[in-house]
């Protein structure tokens, strides 16, 4: 987002806790899959959204905001060789709360109106199918300032958000360079300044701060942004919003760029009356080498190449020697049905591997029923299983000589659904 648009919303993650009751209202949404499916696809969906007691615009403003949206689809192509799917239709809203209401939480808004549009269209943000591009109605002054997020974080999870004000739209010059930004961050797009570039400065990139990209009105700017190779390589991690965009460094790097080694993700939303995008996991084993042992649900998956040491404690969980057998009991926020769990372990393809692993759930009189075992063949596996609902998953992991293992990450199927993915996936 520009000046005098505030900075993105990164909130911290917090742990869910079982929510039936939701579950069994949104499993009957607009989605026949099951609720917690993500979507194949993701469109933009513009939004005039009136809160409580104000009065809802007229009908012309849906034409400046359709008008400002294909531009920025358009813009999108441009630069991109494709580009992201919108709905051609501006869908209105009433908000459950007034203006002064929702202004008290700031930036922090956007979660609020993107719950109302959820609750509003039946869906969920597991399920959810749009980006919502949120118009504010407000008669004041050009509060809410713009903010996008991506809702579970990360660059391919689900829905987004974006939020602006009628002033934007009505009586502000910069308008489309605005949406252009906002709807980076709603894909999953962080600002430039996390790849150590200056945010105020000159870069080119739509993500920055850079004035020289501001438009004015449906007139381009002198000096329009672009995407520097990160942007595109964030934007090609997410399949559902752009499913046809490929990433190579060969022809997306300059020569003597030098580019970021990783991409960074957005962090997770908390969203009233929706479950966190998350999953508890527990160990018996512990954490070693400053790792943390959620980072193997819900988190950010890279390979671990040779023969360098490639061991990242901020992705990866370490634990600590066991006698025996290493445990993970996971949690998910409600009951799903699984027919395989995938496992990856080890880092540097040399360390610390899993050499079985076990995967069970309870059965009604409390007692484990296995339901699979997998003797890994390599540092990665996966085991599969007739489909099983539950809410608790049990793992018994078997480590190798140095009675530790390393978990880079797991992933959750339910037939070909991946439910749960991660915010950074970069394995295949």
């Amino acid at each position: 987002m520009q000046p005098k648009l505030h900075g993105i919303v990164i909130l911290l993650l917090t742990l869910c806790v079982s929510d039936t009751a939701w579950a069994q209202k949104t499993a009957a949404g607009k989605n026949e899959a099951k609720h917690y499916f993500p979507p194949e696809r993701l469109s933009v969906m513009p939004v005039i959204f009136t809160p409580k007691g104000e009065s809802v615009p007229k009908k012309d403003l849906d034409a400046v905001i359709l008008r400002h949206l294909k531009w920025t689809q358009r813009r999108y192509g441009e630069l991109l060789g494709t580009t992201f799917e919108i709905e051609d239709k501006v869908q209105r809203v009433g908000g459950k709360k007034t203006l002064p209401q929702y202004r008290k939480r700031e930036g922090d808004a956007v979660l609020d109106f993107a719950a109302e549009c959820l609750d509003h269209f039946k869906y969920n943000r597991f399920n959810c199918p749009h980006v919502f591009l949120m118009v504010i109605v407000n008669p004041k002054d050009d509060w809410p300032l713009g903010v996008g997020c991506a809702l579970n974080g990360g660059y391919n999870t689900g829905p987004g958000a974006l939020m602006m004000s009628t002033d934007v739209f009505t009586k502000l010059p910069n308008t489309q360079s605005t949406l252009e930004h906002e709807i980076g961050h709603s894909f999953g797009l962080p600002h430039v300044d996390v790849y150590g570039i200056d945010l105020n400065g000159n870069s080119r990139s739509l993500m920055s701060y850079n004035r020289q990209h501001w438009t004015k009105g449906f007139e381009p700017a002198v000096s329009p942004a672009t995407m520097i190779p990160e942007d595109i390589r964030g934007l090609a991690l997410n399949d559902r919003a752009l499913p046809n965009l490929e990433f190579s460094e060969s022809n997306d790097v300059p020569k003597d760029y030098k580019l970021f080694w990783t991409p960074i993700p957005l962090n997770r939303c908390k969203l009233d009356g929706q479950p966190d995008y998350a999953i508890d996991v527990r160990t018996n084993a512990g954490a070693a080498f400053d790792s943390k042992v959620e980072n193997c649900v819900v988190g950010h998956f890279r390979p671990s190449p040779g023969p360098e040491v490639f061991y990242d404690a901020g992705s990866m969980w370490h634990s600590e020697a066991v006698s025996s057998t290493v445990t993970l009991d996971l949690k998910f926020p409600f009951p799903v049905e699984l027919t395989k769990i995938r496992l990856y372990s080890g880092h540097s393809e040399k360390y610390h591997p899993v050499k079985s692993f076990a995967c069970s759930v309870p059965s009604p009189n409390g007692t484990p029923n296995t339901l699979a075992r997998h003797e890994m063949k390599s540092f990665n596996g996966e085991v599969t299983f007739t489909a099983t609902e539950s809410q608790d998953w049990h793992l018994a992991l078997t480590p190798g000589e140095s009675k530790t293992v390393v978990i880079r990450g797991l992933r959750f199927y339910s037939g070909i659904t991946e439910i749960f993915p991660p915010q950074l996936c970069l394995v295949e």
